[in-house]
């Protein structure tokens, strides 16, 4: 087996670049993560609004 990077558990920033819904970026805070979402078009970034 090869060995995978690990990232400590709630350290760090996870950045999605399409955004859409925000699933990603809601599951990231979720687990105690930072989140930055990019998305491009106004209808997806709306819906994703909290």
């Amino acid at each position: 087996m090869g060995n995978w990077p690990s990232t400590p558990k709630s350290e760090g920033i996870v950045v999605d670049l399409f955004m859409g819904s925000r699933s990603t970026i809601a599951a990231a805070e979720a687990v105690g993560y930072r989140s930055i979402g990019i998305e491009r078009y106004s209808d997806y970034y709306t819906l994703a609004e909290f």
